[in-house]
């Protein structure tokens, strides 16, 4: 995220979604792009992120554009940011909202489902 790694450990959810996910959810876009389907293996990885990720890892300045990637930084962890959008529920309407990364299933498809 542009400073060292200091061995702290980052807690983030994890989506992985489709190029169309933010678009069905009608969810704001505060900067940046939304993902497309032309976001392939073939192309730089790229990430989107929430407000509260936003602001917990880059008070003050502006998340897109930044690479993180992890501890490693191997360079196939190795994601730009390319949007951020306002904040989505999804946990307990009383909970505290937490820092969210979302990654494209057509850069990090999974072969399992949850």
């Amino acid at each position: 995220m542009g400073r060292p790694y200091k061995g702290s450990h980052l807690t983030v959810n994890v989506r992985v979604v489709s190029a169309g996910y933010f678009n069905i959810l009608r969810a704001p876009l505060v900067a940046g792009r939304h993902f497309s389907d032309t976001d392939d293996m073939g192309k730089p990885r790229v990430m989107l992120v929430n407000q509260a990720f936003a602001q917990k890892y880059f008070p003050g300045g502006d998340p897109v554009g930044k690479q993180v990637g992890d501890p490693t930084l191997s360079p196939q962890s190795m994601k730009r940011i390319v949007g951020e959008f306002e904040d989505l529920k999804d946990a307990s309407l009383d909970d505290e909202q937490r820092p969210a990364s979302y990654y494209l299933y057509n850069q990090d498809a999974q072969s399992t489902f949850t």
